[in-house]
């Protein structure tokens, strides 16, 4: 097998809809280095921050296997090209260095990403939101939303985006008013649909070859906060509230993923479902967006094959307001929570301390791994944590 040269273009989704992301670039390039667990030492992955080496080395105390960091002059000529995402600033990045980046065309990628190929497919096989509807104008919203008056509140999402990014929430028919409205529609259409009061969330991720075979899916608990921003995903031996939901749910994402095939995609693909309240009783709602990249859990599982394969793990982010973390791992892991004896307690999966030029800084997000023998037991340790 080829050693791959890895690369993760944290703002993918958002590039897909020519959003404007100058703001966002720092904290982006902090996460380029999450993507090194899904490597090995043979392996090279691109960051653009600096990364002292006692990361790595915290890292290997707990037998956590990644990628070595691509350094200037390196040879990486005919390695695998592995992109997050694959659009023509991955490709260009990864084939500048010699990279064979063996990637669907960065059209096909984009529609399948799009919110209009996910509407379409809950169109035909009754997945996504009910009622959900998709716009190509503000005077079509109007109409959508006349039609859900009596369920408000309304979310808008735009064409391209995740974690809640760019969401346009409709309260009251005044809302429909506001010019900023109109932005939505500069680089494409808009998925409208009623706001669910949300239970659980879902990740299920396939993998798509280059003759169109379908893997099989892995599902697991993803962990969202009612704007949509993600942070955490939880992996356990057995999960009886995903076995709840999980006959219907790989029924929805095999339709899914059959018709992602005949657009030509191939490689990582994963899908967005939540469980929803109405009326006391809690329904599936499954497919509301299609990633055609990686996925978060690509990640948490890498992590977990490394240092707790039967355990329950939570892969958690926080950001750097709700959690302070001293300046050195010897002192890092003096407190109680961070000491990891194999079976239970907390790696930190991103470094400490990341350098931008001359700037050394906590990451503005940080990822961390919990480790249990049961659920209980794990999210007890989350709250400890966070308070």
């Amino acid at each position: 097998m080829k050693n791959k040269l890895y690369y993760f273009n944290a703002l993918f989704d958002l590039e897909l809809g020519d959003n404007i992301v100058s703001s966002l670039q720092r904290p982006a390039s902090e996460m380029t280095v999450l993507f090194a667990p899904l490597g090995n030492f043979s392996d090279r992955i691109l960051l653009d921050v600096a990364i002292d080496e006692s990361y790595w080395s915290y890292l290997k105390r707990y037998d956590i296997m990644t990628a070595t960091p691509y350094y200037q002059g390196d040879d990486c000529n005919g390695m695998e090209g592995v992109a997050w995402g694959w659009n023509q600033i991955s490709i260009e990045r990864l084939s500048k260095l010699g990279a064979k980046c063996a990637a669907p065309s960065t059209e096909c990628v984009k529609m399948v990403n799009s919110r209009k190929f996910c509407n379409d497919i809950a169109q035909r096989y009754s997945t996504g939101i009910p009622d959900s509807a998709y716009c190509s104008n503000v005077e079509q919203v109007i109409s959508s939303c006349s039609r859900l008056r009596s369920r408000f509140p309304v979310v808008i999402k735009p064409d391209f985006g995740n974690s809640g990014f760019g969401f346009y929430h409709i309260n009251t028919d005044d809302d429909l008013k506001k010019a900023s409205l109109n932005c939505m529609f500069q680089h494409g259409g808009a998925a409208v649909e009623p706001w669910c009061e949300k239970v659980y969330d879902f990740s299920s991720v396939c993998t798509i070859n280059r003759s169109g075979n379908i893997s099989m899916f892995r599902h697991c608990r993803a962990m969202t906060n009612s704007k949509g921003t993600f942070h955490g995903i939880y992996l356990a031996p057995h999960d009886p509230v995903l076995d709840q939901w999980k006959d219907k749910l790989e029924e929805k994402v095999q339709d899914a993923a059959l018709e992602v095939v005949k657009t030509g995609y191939f490689g990582t693909l994963g899908f967005d479902s939540i469980v929803y309240r109405e009326k006391n009783e809690l329904k599936l709602a499954p497919v509301i967006e299609i990633n055609a990249r990686h996925v978060m859990s690509d990640i948490a599982v890498a992590v977990r094959q490394s240092c707790a394969p039967a355990k329950h793990c939570l892969f958690r982010t926080l950001s750097k307001k709700r959690l302070r973390l001293p300046g050195s791992y010897n002192e890092l892991q003096e407190k109680d929570i961070f000491r990891f004896d194999g079976s239970r307690g907390c790696i930190l999966v991103s470094p400490l301390r990341v350098w931008h030029g001359r700037d050394c800084v906590q990451p503005y997000r940080n990822t961390l791994f919990l480790v249990a023998d049961s659920e209980n037991q794990l999210f007890t340790m989350d709250e400890a944590l966070r308070a």
